[in-house]
């Protein structure tokens, strides 16, 4: 098996248990300035390149509705790596879960992969951990969280069901065999971080009200609790490598 092939099985690994930034424990996190990059098939930068697949995948899902926007009719973790995995129908609400980097801090000795599993796909969002050092809200209604999303586009997500690869057991079968991932080049990964808006409004109070993070950033409601969102990471399968 080729070193890439195995990196993509061991990260759907990671990903079918929770997210694959959260795999590795007792590693430090390092700041590095990325540098634009050459994209294949295009004459775009890596800069430009994903700046204009934002445009597109954060454009409204319909003409007649600002929201949902595309990202958000994508398929979720759970709707992936389920034994029934499903694309969302239209409408269906977005699923949003809880860190999976601080669930596995709180993993008891022995704990098996498959209880971070169940204790983060689908779940409420939580108080991250060391909230408190960056100022985040430890108190107030809702609960002070923040929850996260994974959402993958139809070709990443027909590829992983239609190869198997949306199980344990299925990622089993393809490393005993060698199998040979290659996810189709319009493979798109969105993970974003959501928080709800009075305690970003606690957190930030310069904001000065609800109405002006509405306008500022954009929200979604889930399970009748609206959220902000306020970061994202992009990853796009245009390079070997990925983008």
């Amino acid at each position: 098996m080729t070193r890439p092939s195995f990196a993509i099985i061991f990260a759907l690994i990671a990903a079918l248990l929770g997210s694959t930034t959260a795999w590795a424990q007792g590693t430090v996190a390092v700041a590095v300035l990325a540098k634009a990059g050459a994209v294949d098939g295009t004459a775009e930068n890596s800069d430009a390149f994903i700046w204009r697949l934002f445009t597109e995948f954060a454009a409204p899902a319909s003409k007649g509705s600002p929201s949902p926007v595309v990202f958000e009719t994508w398929a979720s973790d759970k709707d992936t790596f389920s034994a029934k995995p499903q694309w969302p129908k239209a409408g269906e609400p977005m699923k949003l879960h809880a860190s999976v980097l601080a669930v596995m801090k709180t993993l008891d000795t022995g704990e098996s992969l498959m209880s971070l599993r169940a204790k983060t796909i689908d779940v409420a969002c939580k108080e991250p951990v060391g909230a408190a050092v960056g100022g985040f809200p430890t108190s107030g209604t809702p609960a002070p969280c923040i929850a996260e999303q994974v959402a993958r586009n139809r070709p990443l997500f027909d590829y992983i069901v239609n190869n198997n690869l949306n199980t344990q057991a299925g990622l089993a079968a393809a490393y005993a065999k060698s199998f040979k991932v290659e996810m189709p080049l319009e493979s798109i990964a969105v993970k974003g971080d959501w928080i709800p808006l009075p305690m970003l409004l606690q957190w930030i109070p310069q904001l000065g009200d609800v109405g002006t993070i509405r306008k500022l950033y954009y929200t979604a409601t889930v399970s009748s609790v609206e959220y902000a969102l306020v970061a994202m990471h992009v990853s796009s399968r245009q390079n070997p490598n990925w983008v």
